[in-house]
């Protein structure tokens, strides 16, 4: 008896393979670690083991940082970029490919995507959208994963339960003081960007040439970013640096990126950034601009390494596309 139901099941599998379709015999899927802390990288995978999985057909979700849909859905404005300016990061796609391989006894597709939440919570991961030659849904067991705060111990960031009277009047004093201080940050902001312009103007008549480069690690020197990453100042950090870099897209490419968000900066890099350089650097300069946009949230506070880190490569990649887009100036000449 088995060995005519593997004389069957080879028959099967040879008229597969000879009208050309797909056999999906089985599909896995999993992530590691199942729990984590916000921050951290999850591995996530969905894997088809059968026959003629060039057949297939796998969607896998952009590289890029996504929000939560608002509560109001009826309510949304038309203009989904703003709107989304306005609500904390949820994840981002670090990175996402399909891969065919084989093992001991079919061929196998498998769908890897890299992760990062940026809110504790229980969440349901990204969908891969699979289907067979024959345009219908090949399903699989989602998978889901647990995100705890990164400082679960009581640091300053932590999200505290439900306070007693007597002591809401502490938390409006400090809801206080921090708008003061936000209120004073945005002043200090205007003035910092005031002065910016008054001296770009005073500057205009110089007839020295000066390369983007060489302004933008001028404007470096003068934020000082080692001391406010050292100090802990991190919004201080992000948003002298965001301001900085802007101003060097602006000048080295030809648009205007002081007032556009950044996924308008994005499109922009894509209209007028030249395609080598486009391939080549593009992905880090949006890295560093999206590590900037979520140091704004208190949900996640980026560690000292990662922000040292964030300047490292903000630097090599302001070099990078200097050195081949410049023509004939060397940075800092």
């Amino acid at each position: 008896m088995k060995r005519i139901l593997l004389t069957l099941m080879l028959i099967h599998l040879m008229l597969c393979g000879l009208n050309g379709s797909a056999e999906v015999l089985s599909v896995d899927s999993a992530v590691t670690p199942e729990k984590g802390r916000v921050g951290d990288i999850f591995t996530y995978t969905v894997t088809v083991h059968g026959t003629g999985l060039d057949k297939i057909t796998a969607v896998l979700p952009e590289q890029k940082i996504y929000f939560p849909e608002p509560a109001d859905k009826k309510g949304r404005r038309a203009d989904k970029g703003a709107e989304e300016e306005n609500l904390p990061p949820l994840y981002e796609v670090r990175s996402a490919e399909l891969l065919a391989g084989k093992d001991a006894s079919c061929e196998t597709l498998t769908a890897r995507l890299t992760l990062m939440y940026m809110k504790p919570g229980t969440y349901t991961l990204p969908e891969i959208k699979i289907t067979g030659d024959d345009s219908l849904p090949i399903g699989y067991r989602p998978r889901t994963v647990i995100i705890i705060e990164t400082n679960p111990e009581g640091a300053f960031e932590e999200i505290e339960g439900p306070l007693e009277p007597a002591t809401d009047y502490r938390g409006m004093i400090f809801t206080a003081l921090l708008l003061i201080f936000a209120c004073a940050l945005a002043v200090a902001a205007g003035y910092y960007i005031y002065r910016c312009i008054k001296k770009r103007r005073e500057t205009a008549a110089i007839e020295i040439r000066i390369s983007p480069y060489e302004q933008f690690m001028a404007d470096i020197e003068r934020l000082k970013p080692e001391e406010l990453i050292a100090s802990g100042d991190v919004r201080g950090y992000a948003f002298g640096m965001s301001i900085t870099f802007r101003r060097f897209i602006s000048a080295q490419f030809g648009f205007d990126a002081a007032e556009m968000t950044t996924d308008e900066i994005r499109r922009g890099l894509k209209k007028f950034m030249p395609d080598e350089l486009h391939g080549a650097y593009a992905g880090e300069i949006m890295r560093c601009m999206d590590m900037w946009d979520i140091s704004k949230f208190a949900e996640f506070t980026p560690s000292d390494e990662m922000l040292l880190e964030n300047l490292r490569s903000v630097k090599n990649a302001a070099e990078k596309v200097s050195l081949q887009e410049g023509d004939n100036v060397r940075p800092g000449v």
